[in-house]
């Protein structure tokens, strides 16, 4: 394992020499919720670290399917916040959303409510 410091400096590093690639990075936060509910501090800081090291777009992955709407829509509001605060008012903020409960949909319009701006999403079960 790593601890917080690496884990924070390694997704810098992945977007940084994406990006000085030329290459256009969204990062998949995946675990973002269930982390978020975890450890609040540690995925603000990933996220403004893909941010500050060039990624146009930070995905919230609700990967376990299981989230409520409230807690997506807070989880979003608390980035977008976070990223404009920092001024990354341009890195864009997207959802994916797992539909383990039946709220894919759900969570993916209260996320665009808190302003994602990018909905990742299948159609008839692929994707």
């Amino acid at each position: 394992g790593v601890d917080e410091a690496e884990g924070i400096a390694m997704c810098g590093d992945s977007v940084a020499y994406l990006s000085d690639q030329g290459i256009e990075v969204a990062v998949d936060l995946e675990h973002c919720v269930d982390g978020f509910k975890e450890d609040k501090d540690y995925m603000t800081a990933v996220a403004i670290e893909g941010a500050r090291r060039g990624a146009a777009c930070l995905v919230i992955c609700d990967t376990n399917g299981g989230s409520m709407v409230w807690e997506i829509e807070g989880v979003v509001a608390h980035l977008r916040s976070e990223l404009d605060a920092a001024g990354f008012d341009d890195v864009l903020i997207g959802i994916h959303c797992h539909n383990d409960c039946g709220l894919a949909v759900a969570n993916s319009i209260a996320a665009v409510q808190a302003g994602a701006r990018v909905v990742q999403g299948c159609v008839n079960g692929i994707g």
